[in-house]
């Protein structure tokens, strides 16, 4: 049998643990971060600036809940005030929240082909820069400053609003027994990495069980290049590739379809495993 870990925040996992289940899969949900909501924001009103930027579909959320607080149930966003995303999920959770009038323009890339990241939305934007004077950007505590600092060269005012901390989750006793049985048993699982934040938490807590030779015998499928040089750097000596470490789109499907295609590790035997 073949084991997976999904490490996406709580609430991501389920589908693509359904898809892999299927398929005959142990499947192991371990999110590796949680999310915290900020206290204390200064909220800015979307009216303000002619784009508002979220990296993610936590920010489109929180930032919702915010405005709300501020201008009632009833709040809706600006017709006027475009708003952006690095991808079609989080498009998706800012249109469940209902307070887009159909008018409003959701700008994001969709083609997986060309990413679904910071420079894939860049992309997008050039086109809308001379209509740009301040842009708002929803984001976490902590975050790239990539698309931030292109608007600035741009001559474009860029406002960041954090509204959430991301933490390392506690593992359940379930999980960290799970997990340590497959080490002892020398039975490798293939790993889903997110962000290079979650990779972090995930790798210093396996590090803190003495558990390390054996993750380095594991396969990880990551949702974007940085994370998977992370990992090459952190745990194979900077290998430039690694069959062990593949990219895929951060989508359910692509993400199923890498781990039912991702080099497996080796014969399940820790000591018969070999890069």
């Amino acid at each position: 049998m073949r084991r997976a870990v999904l490490t996406r925040p709580q609430g991501r996992n389920e589908t693509l643990a359904a898809h892999l289940v299927q398929q005959g899969w142990q499947v192991l949900m371990l999110p590796a971060m949680t999310i915290e909501p900020l206290d204390h924001v200064s909220w800015r009103d979307p009216a303000d600036y002619d784009l508002v930027m979220f990296v993610s579909g936590n920010a489109a959320r929180l930032y919702v809940d915010g405005m709300r607080q501020q201008g009632g149930h009833d709040w809706r966003w600006p017709s006027a005030t475009l708003a952006a995303m690095v991808g079609p999920g989080s498009a998706d959770a800012l249109r469940a929240t209902g307070v887009l009038p159909s008018e409003v323009r959701l700008l994001y890339p969709s083609d997986t082909r060309e990413g679904l990241d910071s420079e894939a939305l860049w992309r997008l934007l050039q086109p809308e820069l001379g209509q740009l004077r301040r842009v708002l950007i929803v984001r976490g505590e902590q975050g790239r400053d990539w698309l931030a600092e292109q608007l600035h060269q741009a001559g474009i005012q860029v406002d960041l609003l954090p509204v959430y901390r991301r933490v390392p989750a506690a593992w359940t006793a379930t999980a960290a027994d799970i997990l340590q049985a497959w080490q002892r048993q020398g039975l490798t699982a293939n790993w889903l990495l997110s962000s290079i934040e979650s990779f972090r938490a995930l790798h210093a807590r396996v590090a803190e069980q003495g558990w390390e030779d054996w993750w380095r015998t594991c396969c990880f499928i990551t949702t974007h290049p940085r994370i998977t040089q992370s990992c090459l750097e952190t745990l194979y000596a900077g290998a430039r590739d690694c069959r062990r470490v593949v990219t895929s789109q951060p989508l359910d499907e692509s993400l199923l379809h890498a781990f039912l295609t991702v080099r497996q590790a080796g014969t399940d035997n820790i000591l018969q495993s070999r890069l």
